[in-house]
């Protein structure tokens, strides 16, 4: 299941301004040695949605774009628990995203993700933009990994005719800390229209403390970040 957090609401912000159609691991320290075993379990509970009512919150996010231009948002993650979805049994996991241009209208949208209960694999997500996703390849993250660990978040395939694939990285941090990084790229025939990347700063413990967003989407950058609530 991908992880990508603002293309949707990016090119909805934008258009709504130009009127077209249509740190956890701190910066001071040493840094984490590669190879360190870093424990994942609590933020893929909340990623899979297992705890009901488990919660990341990152309220304010902050940057800008690659022509200069302010931009602020928000970004959480609720986990629902177990439910049943179109006769699966099911974990339930929702994203809530809030992202504004200076000058701008801000725009809000909430993704669902469905997950499995027998083995955690991704089932399908729910785009509050009217987009569905259903996976053509799974994988999903490990309860531990080393840092210098990289994997496959596998693809889907968008009701609105996109295909994203993913992956995700763990690099260093410092002090013991590491950053779980997703990565992801959306097509739509053979054509690139997007690309994200999203950084989760983990503590020693692999809680996270820090955001980081980076997206590319009609011809523009734009780079977030802000610490968890």
């Amino acid at each position: 299941m991908k992880f990508n957090i603002l293309v949707g609401l990016f090119v909805v912000a934008l258009c709504n301004l130009c009127g077209c159609g249509g740190g956890g691991g701190g910066s001071d320290g040493t840094p984490t040695a590669q190879g360190t075993t870093v424990n994942l379990s609590a933020f893929k509970n909340v990623y899979l949605g297992t705890s009901a009512g488990t919660q990341y919150s990152f309220p304010a996010l902050f940057g800008s774009d690659s022509q200069g231009r302010s931009w602020s948002g928000s970004f959480s993650i609720v986990g629902d628990g177990a439910t049943t979805f179109e006769s699966q049994d099911v974990t339930k996991q929702r994203s809530l995203i809030t992202l504004q241009m200076a000058g701008g209208t801000p725009v809000s949208g909430t993704t669902t993700a469905y997950f499995l209960s027998s083995n955690g694999n991704p089932y399908k997500s729910v785009s509050s933009l009217g987009v569905t996703f259903t996976p053509t390849s799974l994988f999903t993250i490990p309860s531990t990994a080393k840092v210098g660990d990289f994997g496959d978040l596998g693809t889907d395939s968008g009701s609105d005719g996109t295909t994203t694939t993913g992956t995700w990285t763990l690099n260093a941090g410092n002090n013991g800390a590491s950053i779980l990084a997703f990565s992801s790229l959306t097509k739509t025939g053979t054509l690139v229209t997007s690309t994200e990347v999203d950084s989760i700063y983990l503590d020693a413990s692999g809680n996270p403390t820090m955001l980081a967003i980076s997206v590319t989407a009609s011809g523009l950058t734009v780079n977030l970040s802000g610490a968890k609530n």
